[in-house]
């Protein structure tokens, strides 16, 4: 009776929020028929049966691919948008690059790609992936973490490295950096598209790129449902950037009785035409 009380509760929790998002504008009826035709499309894809002997699921790997290569809609975690897309010869930075698998998709789109990933084990993999595109100069691995401040850090490993997320003083240790160093450093020269995906710290994230939004004015694709506020305070960055940002969510996902959406599109209304838009294609 427990189970059954609790699933009550979350279903009319999740109703009344829904209800009051509505009201609010926050979602729209196409959200919602978005979500549940996504739904429905995910129960189609093959599953695995791959267990790893570190405990990563082989079904989150499926569904995690699904999430990055399949269209929206009705996919809502979809990275690109309308205006706020990946284009030929431009370069990405994919914060929370993971198991390589957005790499792979900017990669075909054209992009060269700075990979940053704090978990050592999955950098050092994606190293190796790509090894053949990093001699090529298409692709630079970054063992760091993203936040608003340079500094040593930690990533918490709890179960699988897929869902590690930064710890005040738990997991292995990591140096931390933020994306206005990294371009400061020229470690890239320029940046066209953000990529964000690392576990609820995209606002600390976002915090520690403010003069990138303003010299390089990129295009922006955030993970905004880790927390319920995160849509919401990533969305204040945006407005005290500096750039004159339009902005769009799409997606849902639940989050603590609620449906937030997954993912935030930012592009700036206007991008001047200079010379660092003329891009050299990557070297093949």
């Amino acid at each position: 009776m427990s189970t059954i009380a609790t699933k009550l509760t979350r279903g009319s929790q999740l109703l009344a929020s829904t209800l009051g998002a509505l009201l609010r504008r926050d979602l729209t009826l196409a959200d919602l028929v978005l979500w549940w035709s996504w739904k429905r499309a995910r129960r189609r894809i093959p599953r695995s049966e791959v267990q790893s002997n570190d405990k990563t699921d082989g079904t989150v790997l499926v569904t995690v691919w699904a999430e990055v290569f399949l269209p929206y809609p009705p996919n809502g975690h979809a990275y690109e948008l309308g205006p706020c897309r990946i284009e030929q010869g431009t370069w990405v930075i994919d914060a929370g690059a993971c198991e390589g698998f957005f790499v792979s998709y900017a990669l075909r789109r054209g992009a060269r790609v700075l990979a940053v990933e704090p978990v050592p084990r999955l950098a050092y993999c994606l190293e190796k992936t790509f090894e053949s595109e990093v001699k090529k100069g298409n692709v630079t691995v970054i063992n760091a973490l993203l936040g608003s401040t340079v500094a040593q850090g930690r990533i918490n490993v709890v179960s699988s490295p897929v869902s590690a997320h930064s710890s005040a003083d738990q997991g292995e240790p990591v140096r931390a950096t933020t994306i206005d160093t990294l371009l400061d450093n020229s470690v890239v020269p320029t940046v066209d598209f953000i990529k964000m995906d690392i576990e609820g710290s995209e606002v600390s994230a976002l915090s520690g790129a403010r003069m990138t939004l303003v010299r390089h004015q990129p295009n922006l694709s955030l993970a905004a449902y880790h927390n319920a506020t995160d849509e919401r305070r990533l969305r204040q960055l945006l407005m005290t950037s500096g750039v004159e940002y339009q902005a769009h969510a799409k997606g849902l996902i639940r989050n603590k009785g609620r449906l937030v959406h997954q993912i935030l599109h930012a592009w700036p209304r206007l991008r001047p035409m200079s010379p660092r838009h003329r891009r050299e294609p990557p070297r093949h």
